[in-house]
């Protein structure tokens, strides 16, 4: 009797001392044991040592260390889940675990020391993990296991050190406290840090990699009281969606690698950021910030913004540059258009790159009639098969341009023409750019290269030998003075669903089936010239706009789209016109003569028919019907 009631009074006093513990502001050893279960069944599973079965009074505290070890787990199969709504611990440490357990967390887990998973358990995390550490000095290790919930680093004057990779199918956000990713690779759907803490991040030697499908994949919005470290690291965005443009937004520091992986996005976004080393865009790409870069290359169209300083650039597609820029070696490609911004410079050690026979290079400014300038101090710059057009050569280089169009207003240069050509289509079915499918002579032999703007363009009786023939414009953008499908035969098919630009007469055959999805622009600077379709419908917006060109129809003419009158004088010459729209707008000099034209425009609300601008416009109405 006397042994019994010692015993109660010694439990009774051991639970007191263990609810004492329990409630005390000093850490205490959490262990987990008695295998699957509840975090909130404390009476059960945390123990107050290693397999033991004294336990707590309540689940782990923002003081607390949890540990899962070799005692927690006696048999495969076994799960813990968090079931209450916000947990808070010190350390949690899952070194030695064994039998695979798994944890089960979907709601809000606050650690504010160390945590170290294992590679010997299964993890199904959904739910925010947030790093609130005030003290430096804590590792993070979860062997690369997906977490599918936002992780944030919110600690002033926290530290963590990754001490494996790290994986999130969501967001990484550092809000305060300096997160060393140790070289580790991190790979995040997106990575942002904004907020005026004091906060900072090393990288390392660290591959991050960032998923989301547009802008904001990685974004530094705020630089207060923020330092990067980027060491040697790699910042890759690797969308790989079509239609989609992943975005880096880089505040104001120096980054080493990034690289925009992914071919079939729409156009990867650089902005901020004040030096970088190597840049790659697997498609498109545009750079927006003022920096010092070393390589970029993009390995389709590219965009460049600001005033930067760049040792290598490779543009694989058409550029768009704009600011004053600097380059060791600039490389456009051979048949791409380039734009240039209007009235400003870039100055060049190296201009590489000339078009071909089978497709000319294009230097232009961004707007009609404004020069842009390219800027090289010795040595010469030769191009060859290129169109200029606004373009002014400045420094001590010797400026050439051979097999050349001079579109206009272009100086300092050297401009060794093109000679004009009449070419006629041979050898049935074929795309525009195959130089084989071009000849000087009806039905003569190949003449090797395609139209350029300055060329006039037959297909006529020897163009095909037999049915089901068809023409391709393969290329972006295609020029020609006149075309004319006069005496063709065997009904051979045009198909253009991409840019025409006609500066002389436009005529088809009935003897032709068209299939035109492209704009089809009239940009003559003379007048005289003639368009006869045939009422063969086009799909894509016609605009004439030609400074003094002149048009007549000889023929019905049908768009399902719009007809756009911007300049010069538009002859409907009595035929039908039927449309979706007719607009006219600007204060370029333009007329229209109706004459007794039945004019047919087919949209469905406002705007059917707008002419939006009366300033240096001539109509002349006739006795036209507007239906």
């Amino acid at each position: 009797m006397k042994t019994s009631n010692f015993t109660k009074l010694y439990r009774s006093v051991l639970l007191f001392v263990c609810l004492l513990t329990g409630l005390s502001a000093s850490a205490n050893e959490y262990y987990w044991v008695g295998g699957s279960g509840n975090w909130s069944d404390f009476a059960n599973h945390w123990a107050t040592s290693s397999g033991g079965n004294t336990f707590y009074l309540q689940i782990p505290q923002s003081v607390d260390n949890v540990h899962f070890d070799a005692n927690s787990f006696t048999s495969g199969g076994k799960t813990v889940t968090v079931d209450v709504l916000t947990v808070s611990m010190l350390s949690m440490d899952w070194t030695g675990v064994a039998n695979m357990p798994t944890f089960v967390c979907n709601n809000t887990m606050n650690v504010s020391g160390s945590f170290i998973l294992s590679p010997a358990m299964n993890l199904s995390f959904g739910g925010p993990l947030n790093f609130v550490a005030t003290t430096t000095g804590h590792n993070i290790s979860t062997f690369n296991k997906q977490f599918n919930g936002a992780i944030t680093f919110n600690g002033v004057g926290g530290g963590w050190s990754l001490q494996s990779d790290l994986k999130s199918g969501t967001g990484i956000t550092l809000t305060a406290g300096s997160w060393n990713t140790n070289n580790y690779a991190v790979t995040a759907y997106t990575f942002t840090s904004s907020g005026s803490l004091s906060r900072s991040l090393t990288l390392g030697s660290t591959v991050f990699t960032v998923n989301h499908l547009s802008g904001g994949a990685w974004g530094i919005n705020s630089s207060t009281n923020m330092v990067l470290n980027a060491g040697t690291s790699k910042i890759v965005l690797a969308d790989n969606n079509a239609g989609w443009s992943p975005g880096f937004t880089g505040g104001n520091f120096v980054y080493y690698d990034v690289s925009f992986t992914g071919p079939l996005s729409n156009n990867g976004q650089l902005s901020g950021g004040t030096g970088f080393h190597d840049i790659s865009f697997a498609s498109h790409g545009s750079i927006s910030t003022n920096a010092v870069f070393n390589n970029v290359t993009f390995a389709k169209n590219g965009t460049i913004s600001g005033n930067s300083t760049y040792n290598n650039v490779t543009v694989g597609g058409n550029g768009f540059i704009s600011g004053n820029n600097t380059y060791n070696i600039l490389t456009l490609s051979p048949g791409s258009s380039n734009t240039f911004g209007a009235n400003s410079t870039q100055t060049v050690n190296i201009l590489s790159g000339s078009g071909t026979c089978n497709g000319l290079m294009t230097l232009q400014s961004s707007s009609a009639g404004v020069q842009a300038t390219l800027n090289q101090a010795s040595g010469s710059l030769v191009l060859n098969y290129v169109s200029l057009k606004d373009i002014k050569a400045l420094g001590g280089a010797t400026f050439v341009a051979n097999n050349a169009i001079n579109a206009g207003n272009n100086s300092g240069f050297t401009i060794n023409t093109l000679t004009a050509r009449n070419l006629y289509w041979i050898g049935n079915g074929g795309n525009w750019d195959d130089g084989n499918h071009w000849s000087l002579t009806s039905g003569g032999v190949p003449a090797g290269c395609p139209p350029t703007a300055l060329d006039n363009v037959y297909f006529d009786a020897n163009s095909f030998t037999g049915t089901g023939q068809t023409v391709v414009m393969n290329v972006l953008t295609a020029s020609v003075v006149n075309m004319d499908w006069t005496g063709v035969t065997n009904t051979p098919a045009f198909t253009c669903n991409n840019t025409l630009n006609v500066s002389g007469s436009f005529i088809l055959s009935p003897s032709m089936n068209l299939s035109f999805g492209g704009p089809l622009n009239f940009v003559a600077t003379t007048t005289g010239h003639n368009i006869s379709t045939f009422n063969k419908q086009f799909n894509g917006a016609i605009t004439f706009n030609g400074v003094g060109g002149g048009w007549s129809l000889q023929s019905d003419l049908k768009s399902g789209t719009g007809i756009t009158l911007t300049a010069g004088s538009w002859n409907t010459n009595n035929y039908a016109v039927t449309a979706y729209t007719f607009t006219s707008s600007g204060s370029l000099s333009r007329s229209l003569t109706l004459g007794s034209t039945v004019f047919t425009v087919n949209h469905l609300s406002g705007g059917a028919w707008g002419i939006n601008s009366s300033t240096n416009m001539v109509l002349n109405a006739g006795t036209s019907k507007i239906v």
